[in-house]
């Protein structure tokens, strides 16, 4: 496990950067002498339709906590690094990687960049990552970082912006973004939330975001439990039709901020309370309860569609949650018979992406929330709350399974639900509409 890191990023004007990540592992079993790490040395940057270019990504050095060099091997995206000693429970290394390289790619020309959730910094899979963040991003004016975490401090050194940002619970998946960015916040019962809309102020999306996310988030307290961080940013990205929920971060695209505005914003715009509260919805399905790995991303995917189409009921009324409802089977019986949903991350349409893309997504946002909304039938609105609740609590700041998940469940309903599972889960099927 990688179980904390501190980052130093220096990010020039242009494309490159530099960054120091002080890491420390800790060894979930057995004993090892290599770290074998996911980090980019090529990057593939498109310049026009059909083309990219290579941009390098370079480990310049990899040192233990006394400064003393360490053998290290960069190829093919990732790392492997041998230790002085073996890797042992109880005995945790710090190992430091300097790297360096043009990281920092603007989309389209525009004038931000993003570090999203790949691995620019040298992590392990995603279940070997289970890290706290100490965070210090310089970038050059008139670009402004923002990143997860609690601010330290925010100030000017001459020519450069500084953030320094900590976050003390275990996440997956730190992002950093810089640009030309303005943004309002508003501090209310210690969670501080903060919009941040690309090139100019944007008064407008700052209320009427900051109205939506603080409603979304005091709905889902009432039965998923406190907000996780204390602060939360949301950040506007120049693009269309899709968000992210890095841990207290949320990248929306354009028309969340502008979606009356042109006849792109308003044909993306449909649906936007619901992708909103998606997103703030992985702050608990995703980091407070976590995935370990691709088999289990129905536990972030399916369980923060379903709560927020719960939201979208509770906000606008039944007949929109009826049509979130239809919609999912729907699909579901579209792509069903694809593969159960712990596979929808290997299903493989020959010489097709886009189908394989459609069936995944299928099964993991519509097929998962059709089982869940099933259960939710089966229970009734107060047991099934008081199930998800208990994942919450039983499974805060672990990763999670679904074995697990049907134990709650049994132990919620006081019944048997392994047939459900097989079924609906490990199977092909569907369970029945009303």
């Amino acid at each position: 496990l990688l179980s904390a890191v501190d980052l130093s990023l220096t990010a020039s004007d242009g494309e490159r950067a530099t960054l120091t990540a002080e890491e420390t592992f800790a060894a979930s079993g057995g004993a090892t002498s290599v770290l074998l790490l996911d980090l980019y040395d090529v990057i593939l940057r498109p310049t026009r339709v059909g083309a990219f270019e290579r941009k390098r990504v370079r480990l310049t050095g990899v040192f233990d906590e006394a400064g003393r060099p360490l053998e290290f091997d960069q190829r093919n995206d990732a790392v492997a690094v041998a230790l002085p000693a073996p890797l042992l429970p109880g005995k945790p290394p710090k190992v430091r990687f300097e790297v360096e390289g043009d990281l920092l790619f603007r989309p389209r020309g525009d004038n931000y960049w993003q570090l999203g959730t790949e691995p620019w910094f040298p992590q392990p899979d995603m279940g070997g990552q289970y890290y706290t963040v100490h965070s210090t991003v310089k970038v050059k004016k008139p670009f402004r970082p923002i990143v997860p975490g609690t601010t330290v401090r925010r100030v000017e050194e001459g020519d450069w912006n500084l953030l320094e940002t900590r976050i003390d619970k275990p996440v997956q998946f730190f992002v950093v973004l810089a640009g030309k960015y303005e943004w309002d916040e508003e501090t209310k019962d210690g969670l501080t939330i903060r919009v941040a809309s690309y090139a100019g102020e944007n008064r407008r999306a700052y209320k009427k975001l900051l109205g939506l996310s603080r409603k979304t988030i005091d709905y889902f307290s009432g039965f998923l439990g406190a907000f996780p961080f204390d602060e939360f940013n949301i950040v506007e990205i120049n693009a269309y039709g899709y968000g992210q929920a890095p841990p207290a971060f949320m990248f929306i695209t354009t028309e969340a901020f502008n979606p009356t505005d042109g006849k792109m914003n308003q044909l993306f715009s449909a649906g936007i309370n619901e992708r909103v509260s998606h997103e703030i919805a992985h702050q608990w399905w995703g980091h407070v309860v976590k995935m370990p790995g691709g088999e289990e991303q129905w536990l972030s995917e399916s369980f923060a569609e379903y709560c927020a189409a719960l939201f979208v009921r509770d906000l606008r009324g039944k007949s929109d949650y009826e049509g979130l409802k239809a919609g999912w089977r729907r699909r579901a019986n579209e792509s069903r018979e694809a593969a159960p949903i712990p596979l929808a991350n290997r299903v493989f349409a020959r010489n097709d992406q886009a189908i394989a893309f459609r069936h995944r997504t299928a099964l993991l946002y519509s097929k998962g929330p059709v089982l869940l909304e099933a259960l939710h039938r089966e229970l009734g609105e107060q047991r099934f709350l008081v199930f998800l609740a208990s994942l919450q609590s039983n499974l805060a700041w672990k990763f999670g399974s679904t074995p697990l998940v049907q134990k709650v469940l049994d132990a919620v309903a006081k019944s048997d639900h392994g047939a459900f599972f097989a079924d609906y889960y490990w199977g092909t099927g569907l369970p029945p509409a009303k």
